[in-house]
């Protein structure tokens, strides 16, 4: 590798109060890998604002968590459900015994407590025993051995200061990166960007009046912001965000999600038109059929080789989450549609029976006009790694596996993949936890992806996830993904090569602020990519903006053949 690896240190903060009083009795070292699990959904975050360790936002931060009254944390609100919010009421303190019967099986744990067998709990994500890294040196007591790691997992989350150092390429920067002023209002976040047939960029986002909003861009400005919907009903989620594409003729096409029935995820998918770049949009349509007041997004709109679009999205008609037990068939789908812009729609179409619960899809169309979609899968052994399916003249391919990682969680780790493609030249990244080590992973097909290479590692050490890549001309792809760093989210940019890999990655920005960046999101022009993210305003207020920077890539340097 052409690059420093990246220093990661765990530094023990022996001065924490929350353990002062001895009651740490895990080991804060172990529970840094288990943790790893964790952040997808929660952070610790200090009252003061420091961030101790960056993470995502479905769930509550965890600073503070021992001696805490359940359902209380002040930033999560009113998102946790019900069932533990009661439980709060009747006397649940977070302490270690209870802390490690919950993290081993949510439901089970507030059923027993409540003694309520209608009991609820929002994290379905459960440490089963076979997830269980291997230990060394820890077991010295008889304790059972997943109730060990939670223990370790739980001093952890209080105790363990992640520091990660980026340090600069050995051979010089491979972009130069310019500040570009996004055109947003107040409490703007979660934006998604696409490139026009004319090079124009279009870019979405999501504001505080429960607005969808969006903005083209020629390279020397922007025009005006134009709102695509605005209701009270407008559903706003960290990881399932709107976005727009433009179709073959340049009538613009976007996708949003609004809530279908009174539950924290019931809501649907709505798509709509514009023939006037934005300045008016049809009536919405919904593309599916199925009615039922589940989980219905993560969508992916492709524009197809007959002026139109294929949607994408993951459906939870079959979808249950408070079933019992665990049948194969109680599962999140994939599904497709294909829709002109007179709302027309053809059938639907089941491409997966069960996938894996709220990662992003990602879809293309290569050269021959064939679309192909990514989503990370779920067998019925609980392995969460990423297929691949096509849609040509036969219609839909069944899913084959980009490569067998043999992930095994029991929960969604809220990650998709990403995938690209120019003519036949198709590359695909993701993140994977596979054997307890967190890593991103690109893969490369020549064939439009019939067929993808072993897959080449890209991260630096610490990596988050939350992926995007484009695909190059000369058979490189750009692959962007975010590493914890310095007690903050890194993101990273690195072109990467079939042959060599990435040997010169790129922090783009450094995030120490307290709201995360979220999906950052790239899309090519003429000399590189933009790429936006969620950030915070300058100042204190706490609000978020959204921020774009332009990359500018250098040609590739020769090599000695040529």
């Amino acid at each position: 590798m052409m690059y420093k690896n990246f220093a990661l240190a765990a530094l023990i903060l022996a001065g924490t109060g929350a353990f002062a009083d001895g009651h740490a009795s895990g080991d804060a070292a172990a529970g840094e890998k288990l943790f790893n699990r964790c952040k997808a959904c929660h952070s610790v975050v200090s009252t003061d604002g420091e961030v101790i360790q960056k993470g995502g936002a479905v769930g509550p931060n965890l600073y503070g968590v021992y001696n805490r009254t359940g359902g209380t944390e002040d930033e999560f609100g009113t998102k946790f459900r019900d069932s533990i919010r009661e439980a709060g009421e009747k006397g649940l303190v977070w302490n270690e015994a209870d802390f490690v019967a919950y993290v081993a099986d949510p439901k089970k744990f507030l059923v027993n407590f409540l003694d309520n067998g209608k009991a609820k709990s929002g994290m379905s994500f459960k440490l089963k025993r076979k997830q269980m890294p291997k230990l060394s040196g820890h077991i010295w007591f008889p304790l059972d051995r997943r109730k060990l790691q939670i223990k370790h997992l739980f001093a952890f989350t209080v105790l363990l200061l992640f520091d990660v150092s980026i340090v600069a390429a050995d051979n010089g920067t491979a972009f130069t990166i310019q500040s570009v002023t996004a055109p947003v209002g107040a409490q703007a976040r979660e934006p998604s960007l696409s490139t026009l047939p004319d090079g124009r960029i279009v870019m979405s986002w999501t504001e505080r009046d429960n607005s969808v909003r969006m903005a083209l861009f020629d390279g020397a400005g922007w025009s005006e912001a134009r709102t695509i919907h605005q209701s009270a009903a407008l559903f706003v989620n960290w990881a399932d965000f709107p976005s727009v594409v433009a179709l073959s003729d340049g009538t613009l096409a976007a996708h949003w999600l609004e809530s279908n029935g009174p539950g924290s995820y019931q809501y649907g998918v709505k798509i709509a038109f514009s023939s006037d770049e934005g300045r008016s949009w049809t009536a919405p349509l919904i593309p599916h059929d199925d009615g039922s007041q589940r989980e219905h997004g993560f969508v992916s709109l492709v524009p197809d080789a007959t002026g139109g679009l294929t949607a994408i999205w993951l459906d939870g008609r079959a979808y249950d989450s408070a079933a019992e037990g665990d049948r194969f068939e109680n599962a999140m789908q994939v599904r497709s549609r294909q829709i002109d812009p007179d709302g027309t729609m053809g059938p639907e179409s089941l491409l997966d029976a069960r996938a894996c619960t709220c990662c992003q899809t990602s879809a293309v169309r290569i050269g021959t006009g064939d679309i192909i979609a990514v989503y990370r899968d779920r067998t019925a052994e609980e392995i969460r790694d990423i297929s691949v399916v096509r849609l040509s003249d036969q219609g839909w391919s069944d899913p084959a596996t980009v490569h067998d990682d043999g992930w095994e969680i029991a929960g969604c780790p809220v990650n998709g993949p990403a995938v690209d493609a120019l003519g036949l030249d198709v590359s695909t990244v993701w993140f994977t936890g596979a054997n307890n080590e967190a890593k991103v992973r690109i893969a490369f097909s020549g064939d439009g992806g019939a067929h993808f290479d072993d897959p080449l590692q890209l991260d630096l050490g610490a990596p988050g996830g939350r992926v995007d890549v484009v695909q190059m001309s000369d058979g490189t792809a750009l692959a962007l993904w975010m590493e914890y760093a310095r007690n903050g989210e890194a993101i990273v940019l690195c072109r990467v090569s079939r042959d060599t890999g990435c040997t010169s990655p790129q922090a783009l920005h450094i995030n120490r602020g307290r709201e995360s960046v979220g999906f950052p999101r790239l899309t090519r022009w003429a000399g590189g990519v933009y790429v936006a993210w969620t950030g915070s305003t300058d100042g204190a207020d706490g609000n978020t903006t959204v921020r774009i920077v332009k990359v500018m890539v250098a040609p590739p340097t020769p090599t000695a053949e040529n």
